[in-house]
């Protein structure tokens, strides 16, 4: 019913790192395509309110901002530096602190912790717990790993990792994301000093505005991720803080494909953050979602959402052109299979959805998806 609705689901077993499924809405239309490469009698432009959504690529490998659904990322990085008792620490969320006025669960006037964080999604949170534990290095080092984009400041233009292989990176590459890292790092510390400095005594809506140098802690600033980037994110939390790359297909030829060895990302597992994921995916429950529990010897079922904002350019009743956020919902989980013993890492992104968010994309996930992997042969309860 949304004209410019996209939908791109993404599917990684975690073991092996085997993508199972790349899977599009609309499919690619191969007539508008070859126009758009051949005389461009066709021009699609997503500002146009009469044009409908085209797919031109595979989505999976297409970025943008992921919200949210970018939280865990921050609790990986500081429990890669930690270790799981970073995950101990509550703050003290100020009212006038929340960044998004009109959202009613972000919790606050109390303490948080690291659970309640998670499942209520609060940003003030992730800024107090990447700054306060100076996070940058270690998550910079995860944005490399999964293949992050980030749209540099200073000109210094986008800096995609690798599209499909981890083996892409250059050196020069990697020196200059380090670079990017760092500045942004120095940036936001210096504004978090700032803040302690000055808003001790007058906390009003202290941390709005600061989204260009804080934004990557809870999901918004220059990052920018695909449905495969956050795949490989849900694939190191259910497989305890390891990384397997990728494995696109099974032989070349007359020869097999190898899995590839599985790299530490977090030393001391991921068991923290799973709790906490499991939490949120109980509120889903909660509101009416199908969504399984747990398989016994594989694990737990765990999920985030996000709802990052995008805008929309729509027509009033006299043709005139006004412009509108639209929001984009994100769904990324751990699914435990016992056929075959494994996690599948799924992520979900649904553009242009207006009002709704992300909770369009855990229906999806709860009507549409997960059923279908089922209907593949995997076992899921």
């Amino acid at each position: 019913s949304k004209p410019k609705l996209r939908i791109n689901v993404f599917i990684q077993e975690v073991n092996a790192g085997d993508m199972l499924a790349s899977a599009n809405y609309p499919l690619p239309q191969t007539d508008t395509i070859l126009k758009l490469n051949a005389k461009k009698r066709y021009r699609y432009d997503e500002s146009n309110p009469d044009s409908k959504a085209i797919t031109l690529r595979d989505g999976g490998f297409t970025q943008t901002p992921c919200g949210s659904s970018a939280k865990p990322m921050t609790a990986l990085a500081g429990m890669m530096a930690y270790g799981n008792t970073v995950c101990n620490k509550q703050y003290y969320v100020d009212g006038d602190e929340i960044i998004e006025r009109g959202k009613v669960n972000e919790p606050s006037g109390h303490y948080v912790n690291f659970d309640k964080a998670i499942k209520w999604s609060s940003n003030v949170y992730f800024i107090k717990y990447g700054l306060d534990n100076d996070v940058f290095e270690k998550l910079g080092l995860l944005y490399l790993t999964v293949g992050i984009r980030l749209d540099g400041h200073e000109e210094r233009g986008q800096m995609i990792p690798y599209m499909f292989d981890i083996d892409e990176i250059t050196p020069y590459l990697e020196a200059n994301y380090a670079k990017e890292v760092e500045y942004v790092r120095g940036k936001a510390l210096q504004l978090y000093s700032s803040y302690i400095k000055e808003h001790k005594a007058t906390r009003l809506n202290a941390f709005r505005g600061s989204a260009e140098w804080w934004g990557w802690l809870y999901g918004q600033s220059t990052m920018a991720a695909s449905p495969a980037n956050m795949a490989k994110v849900a694939s190191v939390i259910g497989h305890d803080g390891k990384y397997v790359p990728t494995r696109y297909v099974l032989r070349f030829g007359d020869e097999d494909e190898p899995v590839r060895d599985a790299s530490t990302v977090v030393p001391t597992g991921t068991k923290k953050l799973v709790d906490a994921m499991c939490s949120e995916a109980q509120k889903h429950r909660d509101n009416g979602n199908q969504l399984p529990v747990k398989v016994d010897g594989v694990g737990r079922f765990f999920s985030k959402t996000g709802t990052p904002e995008r805008g929309l350019y729509t027509k009033d009743q006299s043709g005139k052109l006004v412009y509108s956020e639209s929001n984009d919902g994100w769904y990324i989980f751990g699914l435990p299979c016992a056929t075959p013993s494994s996690y599948l890492a799924v992520a979900i992104r649904m553009e242009r959805l207006g009002r709704d968010g992300s909770s369009r994309a855990v229906k999806l996930a709860s009507e549409v998806v997960i059923p279908a992997i089922k209907e593949c042969g995997y076992q899921i309860d």
